[in-house]
This record gives structure tokens, C-alpha cells and sequence, in this order.
């Protein structure tokens, strides 16, 4: 009876992680199906410059990155349950505002404040999918987690773009939208979680320790309870998520303070993910006016996505084997590489081709393509091993503000990827903007073989990753 309770528990597919990831994937979806082409929605309906998209379109990226400190500490110290539901009710009620901004200045506005709900709920979102997973397949779990996200990016792009192309409709486009939101903050709503009685100073009970009776002597007593904090420090065991004041803090450790917002543990692994937000800022947004425009591809921005995102799928199955041996480091490292030579591949033949003048549209539909499965199956590798590993630096209260940490810099990497890009395009072309993308990104490469893996290794709390 005991194993088979104990297999139960250990169960990656439970119910309520499904439900997570359905809802996370519908979020993701909404997110996607606009994005490739809201470039062209400010271009034909506002005959916005490339340099204005660029501002209007960093905006949500923006104000996403600033959401993500609070929402960290909010999902950390108050019920997980309800920070959620508030967070994805504000995300698709924004959708609605996409359809009555009626000019450039309003659809700003809309954008913009838009990212704040956004930035929450996936960190909300993402620490409620940790908290139902069992501790023993949990870095397993956060990323098969991901597969939801990379779901959205390979279809929602390509749908969103045969509606367009249908209906010559953005309207359409923003209804779609609105209906998935609603549907992701429906199926969250039904998520279990166990209720818990706040207790003074935010102090929740501990378990008392199997063998622990009466002490014969202090000594021992003192013993007895420097074994127990060095084996929660280090262990990777984390008692059920119950809703509540967070997760055991101590006294004091509810009170305002930069760590609650910000992973200090983990800022070398914030600083290094900055880098490769950049590149994908930069390729998500522009790549459907780049290829309209410079190379005279108009239907070839849903199938890039399509690629780029049964790459990251096929890396995230091909990497679970990895993760769950605890190899973070060697995924990081392996992903960020593939990602690089895709970028550079992106880019590259083009630039050849046009020094050259060499014509081939065999050769740069090649290399187009081509680059997405790269891009994809690197950042598929580089993503969960980057999320694992802020995680692991910190303790299990800090579950919220880990999540936090890493989202911030990837979203500040976006939205410098997004403005820098935009204003690069407008002075240099796109080609020089892309090929920013490829200094950055191998910069991002060059730091984190240096330094951040050390860092990383020195400051690892789970002894069952390297």
C-alpha cells in the first residue's frame, strides 16, 4: 500500500500540473498569435516608422520586467492561488483594449500597461507548476514545462498569419486573442491546491523528523538540530505546496527586502541570460518585416516559427534524459552554442550572398530555415538549465522570486533586443541589427564558459545537479 501511495505522489502527469501547462499554453497562445505581426498592424494602420514600432512594441517588454520584482514577492508572501487568478483575469481583459484603441497613442498606452499582468502571471503560473510537481522530478517537470510555451510559439504564429491572410482582419486576430485568455484563467481556476491557516510572523510548521524523541543531553539536542538545517539547506525536498503566507519563512523574512524581489544568489545568471533575450528579442519581432522586406518573403514567417519551435520540443524531449540526471550546466552550455550558430547562420548567408552577389534562393531559404531548428533546439537546451539553476541557488521559499529573476532578465534582454533593434534598423538596416544580435549573443556565450558556470557551481544548493 505504502508504494504504491509513494508512486502516486511521485507521479509526474498529475492533474493538476496538466491543468498548469493547458492554461499556460492558452496564455502563450494569445501572446503569440499577435506577435509577428504587430509590426505590420502598427505599419498599415498607423503608418508607424520602424524606429515607433520599436518603442511602441518594447513598452509591454518593459513594464513586463518591471511587474516581475513584485510579482516574485507577492507570489512568495501571499496565496499562490489568488495572486494567479487576479494576474490572468488583468492579461485577458488587456485584449479588449487592443480592439478599442482607436490611434497610435492608445494602442500605446494599451501595449504598454499590458506587460504588467503579463510579466506577473507567468512567474505566478510558473511557481504554481513547481509547487504541484513532486520534488523528485522537478527539474524534469520545469522542462516539460516549457514544451506548453514552445506548443503556442509553433502553432499560434502560423494560425494567427493564415487568419490574416484570410480575412485581412486584425480585429479577428484580437477576438482569438481574448477567447484563449479567458479559457487559460478558466482552466487555472481549477487547480487544487491545499488550504493552510496563516500563522503569526508568517512561521508555518515544520515536520518533526523521523527518530527525533527526547535529547538525554543539550549536546545532543544541539547536534540533532545542526544535521536538520544542513539537510534542508542542501537537500532538494520541499513539503506539499499549501496556499498560504509563502513557504516556511522564518521571522523576518517576510519583510521588504531586495532579496524578496530580486535573487541576489543568482544575479551572475540574470546578467548572462540578459544576452540571450536580446538575440530573440530582436529575431521575434523583426523577422516577419526583415523577411518582407529584404528578402521578398511574405508567407515564410509562420513556418520559421513552426521550426524554431519543433526544435525547442524536440530539444526539450531529447534534454529531459539530461535534466534528470542533474547535467544543468552541460545542457546550458551545449544550448547556447547550437543557438549561436543559428544566429550567425541567419544572418551570414544573406550578407554573402549580397557581397557576392550570389542569387540562390535554395541557399538562403536553406540558411533561413535552417536557423530556426538551430535557434530552437539551442534555446530549448539553454532555457530550462538556465531556470533550473537560479532555482537551485535559492531556498524553497524563494520559489517565486527565482521564477522572478530569471523572467526579469529575459525581459529585459527582450526589450533592449526590441528598442536597440528597431533604432539599428532605422539608421543601419536590418542586417546590421541582426548582426548586433550575433555579437551579443556570442558575448553571452564567451561569459558564461568564464564565469557564470563557476558561479553557478560555488553557490548550487541541490547536491543532485552539477
Amino acid at each position: 500500500m505504502k508504494s504504491r501511495t509513494f508512486a502516486a505522489v511521485e507521479r509526474l502527469w498529475n492533474r493538476n500540473y496538466c491543468k498548469v501547462m493547458t492554461a499556460n499554453f492558452a496564455l502563450f497562445f494569445a501572446f503569440y498569435v499577435l506577435t509577428p505581426l504587430l509590426p505590420l498592424y502598427l505599419s498599415e494602420n498607423f503608418g508607424a516608422t520602424k524606429d515607433v514600432i520599436g518603442l511602441v512594441l518594447s513598452g509591454y517588454t518593459i513594464t513586463a520586467l518591471l511587474s516581475r520584482p513584485f510579482s516574485g514577492y507577492f507570489v512568495d508572501t501571499f496565496p499562490r492561488k489568488t495572486v494567479l487568478m487576479v494576474c490572468f483575469t488583468a492579461f485577458a481583459i488587456f485584449f479588449a483594449g487592443y480592439l478599442a484603441a482607436s490611434t497610435l497613442l492608445m494602442f500605446t498606452i494599451v501595449r504598454t500597461l499590458h506587460g504588467a499582468p503579463f510579466g506577473s502571471l507567468t512567474v505566478a503560473n510558473a511557481t504554481m507548476a513547481i509547487d504541484v510537481l513532486p520534488s523528485s522530478r522537478r527539474t524534469e517537470g520545469i522542462g516539460f514545462y516549457g514544451l506548453s510555451n514552445n506548443l503556442a510559439m509553433a502553432i499560434a504564429p502560423t494560425i494567427g498569419i493564415y487568419v490574416y491572410d484570410l480575412s485581412r482582419s486584425f480585429e479577428l486576430l484580437f477576438w482569438i486573442a481574448l477567447v484563449l485568455a479567458f479559457a487559460g484563467l478558466a482552466v487555472d481556476g481549477t487547480v487544487k491546491t491545499l488550504p493552510n491557516k496563516t500563522l503569526p510572523n508568517k512561521t508555518l510548521p515544520r515536520p518533526l523528523p523521523a527518530g527525533r524523541g527526547v535529547y538525554t543531553t543539550s549536546e545532543e539536542k544541539n547536534a540533532a538540530t545542526r544535521k536538520e538545517k544542513n539537510a534542508a539547506t542542501r537537500s532538494n525536498y520541499s513539503p506539499p505546496f499549501r496556499e498560504g503566507q509563502g513557504e516556511g519563512l522564518g521571522p523576518g523574512e517576510g519583510l521588504l527586502r531586495l532579496d524578496r524581489f530580486f535573487l541576489l544568489r543568482g544575479w551572475l545568471l540574470g546578467a548572462n541570460m540578459l544576452a540571450f533575450g536580446f538575440s530573440f528579442g530582436v529575431l521575434s519581432n523583426y523577422l516577419a518585416i526583415y523577411g518582407k522586406e529584404e528578402l521578398g518573403m511574405t508567407s515564410g514567417t509562420g513556418t520559421y516559427f513552426m521550426l524554431c519551435s519543433i526544435g525547442l520540443m524536440v530539444s526539450r524531449l531529447l534534454g529531459s534524459k539530461a535534466l534528470r540526471q542533474g547535467r544543468l550546466t552541460h545542457n546550458a552550455g551545449e544550448g547556447m552554442c547550437i543557438s549561436l550558430v543559428g544566429y550567425t547562420l541567419f544572418i551570414l548567408v544573406p550578407t554573402l550572398s549580397s557581397l557576392l552577389t550570389l542569387h540562390s534562393s535554395l541557399l538562403t531559404y536553406t540558411a533561413y530555415y535552417g536557423s530556426a531548428l538551430l535557434i530552437g533546439l539551442g534555446n530549448g537546451h539553454l532555457w530550462p538549465a538556465f531556470q533550473n539553476m537560479t532555482i537551485c541557488v535559492a531556498r524553497n521559499n524563494q520559489r517565486g522570486t527565482a521564477n522572478s529573476t530569471i523572467l526579469i532578465s529575459w525581459d529585459a534582454g527582450m526589450g533592449l533586443g526590441i528598442l536597440v533593434g528597431g533604432v539599428a534598423a532605422e539608421l543601419m538596416g536590418y542586417a546590421a541589427a541582426f548582426w548586433a544580435v550575433v555579437l551579443v549573443n556570442a558575448m553571452g556565450v564567451a561569459t558564461y564558459f568564464v564565469w557564470t558556470r563557476g558561479f553557478f557551481l560555488q553557490r548550487n544548493l541541490n547536491d543532485t545537479v552539477h
